[in-house]
């Protein structure tokens, strides 16, 4: 009972900036789920204006909702680590409050800032910026037609992948999304059980949680590395921040993709190491 609304501005399509792609991808992921936690009906609409002046060019986003809204007095703390707008919210809607304490900081590191007007009842919006450090694209590639990659497009019906997994919904959003491609799949729903199936099956490729129950995935990665040095392994997480891409790549983990999972993305990055 959600409507999602994108808004933007006529000129949108030539309106090309320099920035960090993967934290401003996890910036509007964070505030768009974040709107749908909070929302039970109604619209979440999300867009962007260009601000020019001369002492600070900017592109302003916005996420609007017709959620539960925040009371004023809790406005200033939603932002910090561990905290929503009442105790009982982390009952009711679940979450450990950190998701608004990292948006903050990944908008911050772009260089922007990042401030929510919200009603009691009626909802919130939440602005952030990013300067407006215009970009242009290579000729080449603007005129070519950006074609979405699909499952259909490969074919790895001979491999097969371990997937290390411990959440239900997330292992059958991979099961959906890699069915067409013929490849086979073993799923482990810990770090232990992993390192079991991994020394009974000769794997051609491993989709890793770093979040993961008895033994994190960090540790499972020096295991199965050690194990099988040559065995690609791709991490998962739901942190988009550089030290983490930073700690998987320093546990043996080959690359890294961040929650929520973009298809394309994935299937690119399996292709890449698979053969």
């Amino acid at each position: 009972q959600i409507k999602l609304k994108y808004s933007k501005p006529e000129d949108s399509e030539k309106i090309v900036i320099y920035t960090d792609i993967d934290r401003f991808k996890q910036i509007i992921r964070n505030l768009i789920s974040n709107s749908i936690k909070f929302t039970d009906f109604g619209l979440i609409e999300f867009g962007f204006k260009t601000i020019i002046n001369k002492k600070e060019p900017h592109i302003q986003f916005f996420i609007r909702d017709t959620g539960i809204g925040i009371p004023q007095e809790k406005i200033d703390v939603i932002f910090e680590s561990f905290r929503q707008a009442s105790e009982s919210d982390t009952k009711i809607y679940g979450g450990t409050g950190l998701g608004l304490a990292i948006t903050k900081k990944m908008v911050e590191i772009l260089g922007g800032n990042i401030w929510v007007k919200s009603t009691p009842g009626q909802g919130s919006t939440f602005y952030f910026t990013l300067p407006y450090k215009p970009a242009t694209l290579p000729e080449t590639y603007s005129q070519k037609k950006i074609i979405k990659t699909t499952a259909k497009s490969y074919n790895w019906k001979n491999k097969k992948l371990l997937i290390v997994e411990d959440d239900e919904q997330s292992f059958i959003f991979f099961e959906n999304v890699l069915k067409k491609t013929q490849i086979q799949i073993v799923r482990a729903i810990n770090g232990i059980e992993a390192i079991k199936i991994f020394e009974e099956i000769n794997f051609d490729i491993v989709l890793m949680d770093i979040q993961l129950p008895k033994l994190d995935g960090y540790k499972t990665t020096k295991k199965l590395k050690q194990i099988r040095k040559d065995i690609p392994v791709i991490a998962q997480t739901a942190y988009a921040m550089a030290d983490e891409r930073e700690k998987c790549l320093a546990a043996g983990c080959d690359d890294y993709i961040s929650k929520p999972i973009n298809i394309t993305d994935l299937l690119g990055l399996i292709n890449k190491y698979i053969n």
